[in-house]
C-alpha cells in the first residue's frame, strides 16, 4: 500500500508514516524542494517518528519538454542503454 502524506504533518499522516514498512520521501531537484524535504526528515526524527537512516529519499525530475513515445526507449533489462522516464502513462493520475 502506498500512502501519499503530502507536505503537511499531521497526526494522521504522522502514523502512517511510523507504522509503515518503508518510507520514500519524493521530492524535486530545486532548492526549495530540498530544504523542505530535509526539515521534513529532521521533524521526523525531532518527533520520533521515524530515523533519518530509515528514510529513502527519491528525487523526481519531469519536464514535458522530455515527453517521447514509448516506443522510442529502450526496454528493461537491455545491455548498454540506459531507460529514460517515458513520461505520462496513458490513463495514469497526474496533472494535465
Amino acid at each position: 500500500m502506498v500512502v501519499d502524506c503530502g507536505t503537511q504533518m499531521n497526526s494522521a499522516n504522522a502514523v502512517a508514516v511510523e507504522t509503515a514498512e518503508a518510507a520514500v520521501l519524493v521530492t524535486t531537484p530545486d532548492v526549495v524542494a530540498v530544504r523542505a524535504a530535509k526539515r521534513m526528515v529532521r521533524m521526523w526524527d525531532r518527533l520520533q517518528i521515524r530515523k533519518p537512516q530509515d528514510i529513502t529519499v527519491a528525487v523526481n525530475r519531469y519536464t514535458r519538454a522530455r515527453r517521447s513515445n514509448l516506443a522510442d526507449r529502450p526496454h528493461y533489462g537491455d545491455e548498454g542503454r540506459h531507460f529514460r522516464h517515458p513520461g505520462r502513462v496513458q490513463g495514469a493520475p497526474g496533472r494535465r
